[in-house]
């Protein structure tokens, strides 16, 4: 397995936890692993194992990536309890590219950690550009090492997939939220932000609408489809926000920071 992930179920007193697990003489990943830790008793419960099926692998296929390694670069992001018992794991795929003088690994950017480090640019010298690591809590995820100015780096984030399952474990729907984000050279205002509201759950996320980026939002209620929304009204024109680094304050309001130019500030945004 990679990633261990884990929720607390407080309704139901119950420890969720899952994984994404991998197989194969390659290690490809095949599925999704959960099982469910009474808190009362301390017994362990509905170990299962959820194959990705071949008819999800052609639903999400990527170009020039077998069927057998789609979901080598997806990553399991949260466990959400239902209050039914049952509970949702999101998966995104993320991943980066590189050419020449960049660590090139797709799991190098997104890398899972309690405090994953953050690189902090220092300008250049004569052997190229300079950079510094801070342990931080703050930043979710892993800005890559260039070790020559003229590398070049892609970050991309792309479909986000919801499966819901019941309180035996066992699956009971999936759900899919297209999109394709990319970022050259950073990661700030590509993936999504989770609110939770009421009975479902928003994602906020930046969506390319001509020349600029549009925060857009979507929702999920369980045993509904996935409902895109219009664009968020009120924006400052050419303001940049960047979703993932946002903070939910209350049931439908959340902060995030943005910039424009060479400004930084934050939005209050409410649904």
């Amino acid at each position: 397995i990679k990633d261990l992930k884990i929720a607390i179920d407080y309704k139901n007193s119950r420890v969720l936890a899952a994984s994404i697990f991998t197989g194969g003489k390659k290690g490809y990943a095949q599925g999704l692993f959960s099982l469910v830790v009474d808190l009362q008793t301390g017994n362990v419960s509905h170990w299962h194992q959820e194959f990705f099926s071949d008819s999800l692998r052609k639903e999400l296929k990527v170009k020039h990536t077998p069927d057998s390694r789609i979901f080598d670069d997806y990553f399991l992001d949260e466990i959400i309890p239902y209050t039914n018992g049952g509970f949702a794991l999101l998966i995104e795929l993320r991943t980066t590219e590189g050419s020449r003088g960049v660590i090139n690994d797709n799991r190098s950017l997104f890398k899972s950690e309690p405090l994953p480090p953050r690189v902090v640019y220092n300008g250049n010298n004569a052997d190229g550009a300079l950079f510094s690591t801070v342990r931080t809590p703050y930043q979710p995820f892993q800005l890559p090492v260039e070790s020559s100015a003229r590398s070049y780096i892609r970050n991309t984030a792309g479909n986000m997939v919801i499966f819901s399952l019941s309180s035996e474990s066992e699956l009971q729907d999936i759900q899919v939220l297209r999109k394709v984000q990319e970022e050259d050279r950073t990661s700030h205002l590509i993936s999504y932000a989770l609110i939770k509201s009421g009975s479902g759950i928003k994602f906020l996320y930046n969506e390319k609408d001509k020349p600029e980026m549009s925060l857009r939002s979507a929702s999920f209620i369980p045993g509904e489809r996935v409902r895109r929304n219009p664009a968020i009204k009120g924006a400052i024109p050419n303001m940049r926000f960047l979703p993932r680094y946002a903070t939910q304050i209350s049931a439908n309001e959340c902060i995030i920071p943005c910039t424009k130019s060479n400004y930084g500030s934050f939005a209050r945004i409410v649904f």
